[in-house]
């Protein structure tokens, strides 16, 4: 129950925010994606807006991506 409780409370960061974090400490990213659900905002555009996340929004170099 206490972690459940825990798990609830939690957040869950930007890709800018998380992007930059691993700048900031020189680590490199990896993560798989999927098609936001019919409702999302980015439903048509997924790709191309996360492109541009990740060149032109945050810190991050693309050799870390």
């Amino acid at each position: 129950p206490d972690e459940r409780l825990q798990a609830q409370n939690q957040s869950v960061c930007t890709l800018r925010d998380f992007l930059d974090l691993a700048a900031q400490h020189g680590k490199l990213v990896i993560f798989d994606l999927y098609r936001p659900p019919i409702d999302h905002p980015y439903r048509n555009d997924w790709i191309s807006r996360t492109l541009d996340v990740i060149q032109n929004e945050s810190s991050i170099h693309s050799s870390q991506v």
